[in-house]
């Protein structure tokens, strides 16, 4: 929660990068969540590091489920048909037209 006490509430901002709220007035760190939003990465090397590959997109607020979200491969049929059963099975139904909005 977010201590207005020592700030104004016009002067908070939120700094999506760091996930901190801040008073513009003082400087002051209102609130930090300690999530670390980095890539994470993964490796079919045994021994090197070459061939890395990203295990997930980057979390972001601008998806209505910050961008944590299975993606299915879409080569085959399979991948194609689960991913299409797959795109609203996950979100509740009111948020339905939510999601429609934020892929236009």
């Amino acid at each position: 929660m977010v201590d207005v006490s020592s700030c104004p509430q016009s002067s908070i901002i939120y700094d999506e990068v760091r996930g901190e709220y801040i008073c513009t007035e003082t400087g002051e760190v209102l609130e930090e969540r300690l999530v670390d939003v980095g890539p994470e990465w993964r490796s079919f090397e045994v021994i090197s590091d070459t061939g890395r590959v990203r295990g997930s997109e980057p979390v972001t607020s601008k998806v209505h489920d910050y961008g944590l979200s299975t993606t299915i491969d879409e080569h085959s049929y399979e991948g194609r048909k689960l991913n299409e059963l797959n795109k609203f099975s996950r979100v509740l139904s009111r948020e339905k037209k939510l999601v429609k909005a934020l892929q236009l």
